[in-house]
């Protein structure tokens, strides 16, 4: 690959775009059809790129409107260290229903 990356693994995009099609495809259901926390593994959240770790706080954060005991277990015990501020949003929204937490 000209730009020096592994064609066998998945880009930054197709990552941040798997766990964005879990929020859409969860937002309109009442059913754990994907359950976003089933693709945050290890290696998903120990990912520091801006894409993923953003995408990550996004899928937490939507998961935490409709399950915020199962996003407090996860924060509790994720997979691997997560970002500081995938930490701090998703709280704040649990803590305040806002992002900002204001």
């Amino acid at each position: 690959d000209p730009r020096g990356e592994d064609p066998t693994k998945p880009g930054r995009f197709f990552r941040r775009c798997a766990l964005v099609a879990s929020v859409a495809f969860n937002a309109g259901s009442n059913t754990d059809l994907v359950h976003p926390i089933q693709l945050l593994n290890k290696a998903v959240c120990a990912d520091r790129d801006t894409m993923t770790w953003k995408a990550v706080s996004w899928t937490l954060r939507t998961l935490a409107k409709k399950s915020e005991n199962r996003t407090r277990e996860f924060l509790e015990d994720p997979p691997a260290p997560l970002h500081a501020s995938i930490v701090r949003e998703v709280r704040n929204v649990i803590e305040t229903g806002r992002k900002s937490g204001r």
